[in-house]
């Protein structure tokens, strides 16, 4: 009776370490499958921070060439204003 106990108790041994060997293996493919997720993230999160930054630059660049054109416009603007003064004051001199 009590070598068939024995038997019992190891063969419910084997199989819990059986079920323990087998969920930590499953635990490590997932937390295997974790880190890729992890990793390809980083990836995209460093390729978008890099987009962003270009982004940014050429916003920066686009923002002085307006400023570039506004300024030659509003010069452009002053030189004919004066331009149609002289008309007027020379018309008006006749």
């Amino acid at each position: 009776v009590l070598e068939g106990q024995v038997r019992v108790r190891d063969g419910v041994a084997a199989g819990t370490s059986f079920a323990v060997q087998s969920l930590d293996l499953k635990h490590l493919a997932g937390i295997g499958d974790l880190r890729g997720r992890v990793a390809r993230c980083d990836a995209s999160i460093s390729k978008l921070a890099g987009d962003v930054s270009v982004s940014n630059s050429d916003t920066q660049k686009v923002k002085k060439e307006i400023q570039v054109v506004k300024s030659s416009l509003e010069l452009k603007m002053k030189e004919l204003e004066i331009k149609v003064c002289r008309k007027r004051y020379l018309s008006n001199e006749n």
